[in-house]
């Protein structure tokens, strides 16, 4: 009787331990479908977002600077796409007062946008414009560049500073939160978004140099 226990009890062992692998096997093959899914999922839309980007640049170099706020703010929701961000600016570099003024927001306060003026390498946006490098803060709230600004909106969450430029100088700078819960981005997306600041920079300079050789060209970059 006994033998006949210990026999019954070897094979539920086996039979449970059989059980165990399988579901250990299944357990591993959903994973990897989910995780096959999630990576499709993410080519999907990163083909989609460069097809986005390919055709907003084709109409921003269509339109140019035929209507300045039309521009601006084309070129700051593109970016604000590409990275799923839902509050941004881009700052203008004022010439006469020298000085970062906010030409496009979004979901920012309307009065802070209307008064924040930057020297070049104040803040963050400053930083920027004045070295041309792209700069991501990670915790804006421990940042000493934030000195006077921590009771805004926004202070808290993660955002990366790019300037438009071309070789020759540094127009803009474009301020995107990272306000979708994920305090990061890919490199291919970082990719894309330097292509359209490139591109932005490249239409501004070609409006200067056509008017810099045409007189009577209009220079809609001032106009309204």
């Amino acid at each position: 009787m006994e033998q006949i226990l210990c026999g019954i009890i070897v094979l539920m062992a086996v039979i449970i331990g059989v059980l165990i692998r399988r579901n250990m096997y299944l357990g591993r093959s959903i994973d990897g479908y989910v995780a096959e899914d999630k990576e499709r999922s993410h080519e999907i839309n990163s083909i989609a977002k460069f097809e986005n980007l390919a055709s907003e640049l084709a109409q921003l170099r269509r339109d140019g600077l035929k209507d300045r706020k039309v521009f601006f703010e084309t070129v700051l929701d593109s970016a604000c796409a590409l990275l799923n961000s839902g509050r941004g600016s881009l700052m203008l570099y004022d010439e006469a007062y020298d000085e970062l003024i906010v030409i496009a927001a979004r979901n920012i306060e309307r009065e802070f946008a209307e008064n924040v003026h930057m020297a070049p390498g104040e803040g963050i946006a400053g930083r920027a414009f004045k070295t041309g490098e792209i700069i991501y803060v990670t915790d804006p709230e421990t940042n000493s560049q934030y000195v006077g600004f921590e009771n805004l909106p926004g202070q808290k969450e993660p955002f990366i500073a790019v300037p438009v430029k071309t070789s020759r100088r540094t127009y803009c700078v474009l301020n995107l939160h990272l306000t979708s819960g994920n305090a990061r981005f890919t490199d291919y997306e970082l990719k894309m978004l330097t292509l359209l600041a490139d591109e932005a920079a490249l239409i501004i300079e070609n409006q200067r140099l056509k008017q810099a050789l045409d007189p009577d060209f209009q220079d809609t970059e001032n106009a309204g």
